[in-house]
């Protein structure tokens, strides 16, 4: 900029119709965005041990940049007095007989950084010039939206500064934490790692810790999973094809005879939409053992059922192995039951069995599900099972538990199936409605 840091003066005159005039001048200074200045802690150590009764001032005075508010806390000792002193950013104090640690926090509109000091007192040797950085542990689960502590009080040493930063894993805000070396956060629906770092004057230490989202779902696999796939952000609408269409491409098509589509939001929620008749999407992920597991809401009551299918073929044309409609559940809002069955060939159904829910499914209210299909060792019978969670504190409940063994040979071609098999679900509807899904996934089992 060629004038910054010079004062400009700007001279306005005005003259009416008479001839008459007047003139005022404003000087401006140039000078760049204070609040673009990132700020720098500086927080002075004591050269020597201080005698117990004299002053001592914790003096930061030499931190500048934009800082809007700064706080000197006591964190190790017996609590002593904190007194105002003239100098910026700083605090005095009594000192005792025994070592004292403060620590000073400065903060931006958008940074905040921290320093620590130790003070000892004359007779006491200062401890060694060693740091040691500690998180309670490598691997830790939290439960997607709640506060999760990054742990460091355990740390120890002659920290005088420390920092914790994320390695992995969608940004979070980091937010202060009363304990000494600790941080908290909103925990996201997915794996975060972060690292503290320690320092003394000389040496520095460093600790690492990785957080998974505890979703209570099983260990194994992941074939899908929406929050991966779908979840891009953004809102958007998919009326045909998205994704890799190869067979375990883990991408996603519409089909059926309701015009159906998916209106996925930026937070990964998707809805199945379809006017009068039905609506499918088909998920592109080979699977034979597995567990389809989620949450689902009737958003209307146009939407009579949904249906969720494992282990399908459908629409591949020909014979019935091309044409098997896999294994799954129907559930009836309606009539209030899930529903089984086997689909040797399209629309051709076989092993219906229908039990009554446990409690209504009301439109507008979310609830969990696990659906699980799997063979015996033998491959002679197959099994199913659906389980509900009401979100009535009552946690997951078997509605359905069936085992069929009159199947044919293609519902169990594992080579066939691990070849090219889908996962789909379905709405059916009187007029236009919809059935909002999130955090899908299909696991192997």
């Amino acid at each position: 900029m060629d004038h910054l840091n010079q004062k400009l003066t700007f001279t306005l005159t005005v003259t009416d119709n008479k001839g008459a005039t007047s003139t005022d001048s404003v000087e401006i200074l140039v000078a760049e965005d204070p609040s673009l200045e990132h700020i720098h802690i500086n927080l002075a150590q004591p050269l020597s041990n201080i005698k117990p009764g004299d002053t001592f001032v914790i003096d930061g005075s030499k931190s500048k940049g934009n800082i809007i508010s700064w706080s000197i806390t006591q964190n190790e000792g017996p609590t002593v007095q904190l007194m105002d002193n003239p100098k910026r950013f700083s605090k005095q104090f009594i000192m005792p007989s025994a070592r004292v640690g403060f620590t000073l926090t400065v903060k931006s509109i958008t940074e905040t950084q921290s320093a620590s000091i130790i003070v000892n007192p004359d007779g006491v040797q200062p401890p060694p010039d060693n740091v040691d950085a500690k998180f309670p542990e490598l691997l830790a689960k939290a439960k997607p939206g709640n506060v999760f502590v990054l742990d460091g009080s355990a740390s120890s040493g002659n920290i005088v500064n420390w920092s914790i930063t994320q390695t992995e894993g969608p940004t979070v805000s980091l937010i202060d934490n009363p304990k000494k070396c600790s941080k908290q956060f909103i925990m996201p629906n997915a794996k975060v790692s972060f690292t503290l770092n320690v320092n003394s004057p000389t040496k520095s230490d460093s600790d690492s810790i990785t957080i998974n989202p505890d979703n209570d779902q099983p260990t194994g696999d992941v074939l899908w999973d929406s929050n991966i796939h779908l979840k891009t952000g953004q809102a958007y609408k998919i009326t045909s094809t998205y994704g890799d269409q190869k067979p375990d491409g883990k991408g996603v098509f519409m089909a059926a005879s309701g015009n159906p589509r998916l209106l996925v939001d930026a937070d990964g929620t998707f809805h199945l939409e379809a006017d009068a008749g039905h609506g499918r999407v088909y998920i592109k992920a080979r699977n034979y053992n597995a567990r389809m597991e989620g949450e689902l809401m009737f958003e209307d009551n146009k939407i009579r059922n949904t249906t969720l299918r494992l282990r399908s073929r459908h629409n591949m044309g020909g014979d019935c192995l091309n044409r098997f409609g896999g294994f799954g559940v129907t559930v009836e809002r309606e009539e209030q039951l899930a529903e089984t069955s086997t689909e040797r060939c399209h629309n051709e159904h076989s092993n219906t069995v229908k039990k009554p829910l446990a409690k209504h499914i009301e439109v507008g209210k979310w609830l969990k599900f696990k659906y699980s299909c799997w063979s015996s060792a033998d491959k002679k019978s197959i099994n199913q099972k659906l389980e509900y969670d009401y979100n009535d504190g009552q946690g997951f409940k078997t509605v359905l538990n069936e085992s069929f063994t009159n199947v044919e040979p293609h519902m169990m071609d594992e080579a066939k199936m691990m070849e090219e098999s889908y996962a789909w679900l379905r709405v059916n509807n009187e007029s236009t409605g919809k059935v909002a899904y999130r955090n899908v996934r299909i696991v192997k089992i």
